[in-house]
């Protein structure tokens, strides 16, 4: 098994592990919503005298961090003392005021079952000779304006599952069994797209659930402490994770490469400064310049000797640095670039816009000695110039048609520096392992590195 399948099928793996454990985490227990078993007083009993407490038990575990128990008489006066015991348990019990009076009272409930769900609901009971009364709507336990938040929670959870679970399949089919062929980058942009929905269901779901187990509707929804609540303990961490994932799974596919800049060598560069500057919007000291329509022009001048005239006076000073090395191979690529006449034409009427006869362009084998040579030079705050000048160079080696005869006419110290790294990166085992973690969140075709080892593993040879 070659080593790029190995590692697509770990991706697989570690992409459906992770879809599917959020997924079911989130969705917990499959069992029915809590229910009330028994209460004390029950529904509908008349008492001589009023109760110290009341009780209600559960068919299972419930959490009232939000909600809880209230008790309030005919009037609708509160007579609890506003705490609520048992969280987290079956039986939620809560002390009433002492010296009540005979009257009818009403026990309402609002609590979060197992499952996530928020369960709501009323008992009454009459103390001594109080007239029995239906006093369930003081408390605010029917529909009423829960009925919106409802469908919220429901649409959300939809949202929720089927963006989260869409979002895995795809991110699984995507780093398992597809070949890399170009629909990739469409295919990681509907990954992105369906964990975006996972995570707007998710969060849709919080809020609901915020609304419903305090009973405060819009204002639940927007006090902060509230969702933590709701994110902590009504809906424990799992909703908290479900959301972390599908926002990690939003970067499936997201590029490094962060620029489209042009580079250009070139030899005796303050000649050619006073046209490009007269061109650009803004240019700046160092062969830098920015034009119309977002490009960025950076251009290297190089040293007015040949390349190995460039190694022998660099060489008679000290071993050679990676600076040193990086200016020896752009003279390199710039001595035996290829005269190209460049055309510029319209994409819709087939005019031709511009000539620019007998430019210079880079060979494979230049590109690949620039490249290598850069790699080092970049800063550690910024992997992405790293990650894609080695994507770059894995693409070159792979498809650039770099030949080990092209590598034989470069100066011999250049030629062993390209060459060492090279298999630093692409043929040893950690190299290619760092390179592969470097590159592989690339929205572009993938580097089988096993090609590009084997590339560079031929060029050694030659």
């Amino acid at each position: 098994m070659s080593t790029s399948l190995r590692r697509r099928i770990t991706q697989g793996l570690l992409a459906a592990g992770m879809g599917l454990g959020l997924m079911v985490t989130w969705a917990g227990p499959a069992s029915a919503h809590a229910v009330v078993e028994a209460s004390t007083p029950s529904d509908g009993q008349r008492l001589v005298t009023a109760p110290d407490q009341v009780s209600i038990l559960f068919s299972e575990p419930v959490t009232a961090n939000l909600g809880g128990l209230r008790v309030v008489d005919a009037s609708g006066k509160r007579v609890d003392d506003g705490q609520t015991d048992g969280s987290g348990s079956s039986t939620l019990r809560v002390g009433l005021q002492s010296g009540l009076s005979d009257n009818t009272y009403v026990i309402s409930y609002r609590v979060v079952s197992a499952d996530s769900h928020p369960v709501k609901g009323s008992i009454v009971f009459t103390v001594g000779t109080g007239a029995t009364a239906d006093v369930r709507g003081l408390v605010g336990t029917g529909a009423g304006g829960d009925r919106t938040f409802e469908v919220l929670g429901w649409a959300s959870r939809f949202l929720a599952y089927a963006g989260g679970l869409s979002a895995a399949g795809l991110a699984f089919f995507l780093f398992f069994l597809h070949d890399g062929g170009p629909e990739a980058g469409e295919l990681a942009r509907l990954t992105r797209i369906a964990a975006f929905v996972g995570m707007v269901g998710a969060l849709g779901t919080a809020a609901a659930q915020a609304a419903l187990a305090t009973g405060r509707g819009w204002s639940g929804v927007f006090d902060l402490g509230v969702l933590q609540t709701v994110l902590t303990k009504n809906l424990d961490w799992a909703t908290a994770v479900l959301i972390g994932g599908l926002a990690v799974m939003c970067r499936v596919g997201t590029p490094h490469r962060t620029t489209v800049d042009l580079d250009a060598v070139a030899r005796d560069l303050p000649s050619f400064h006073a046209a490009l500057a007269r061109l650009a919007v803004t240019s700046v000291s160092g062969g830098q310049y920015h034009f119309a329509g977002h490009l960025d022009l950076d251009v290297i001048d190089v040293a007015p000797l040949s390349s190995q005239d460039l190694v022998d006076q660099l060489s008679s000073v000290g071993p050679l640095s990676d600076l040193e090395l990086n200016l020896i191979a752009h003279t390199w690529a710039h001595d035996t670039a290829a005269p190209i006449d460049i055309v510029a034409v319209d994409e819709h009427r087939g005019d031709r816009l511009a000539v620019a006869p007998g430019r210079l362009v880079a060979s494979s084998a230049g590109l690949v000695a620039m490249k290598a040579t850069t790699v080092s030079l970049r800063a550690s705050s910024k992997p992405e110039k790293r990650a894609s000048d080695l994507y770059d160079l894995g693409r070159l080696l792979i498809d650039g048609d770099v030949r080990s005869g092209d590598l034989r006419l470069m100066p011999p110290p250049l030629r062993t520096a390209v060459i060492d790294r090279l298999q630093g990166w692409f043929a040893t085992d950690a190299g290619r392992d760092r390179t592969y973690r470097d590159v592989r969140r690339f929205d572009e075709p993938r580097l089988d590195l096993d090609d590009a080892a084997d590339a560079v593993e031929a060029l050694a040879a030659g």
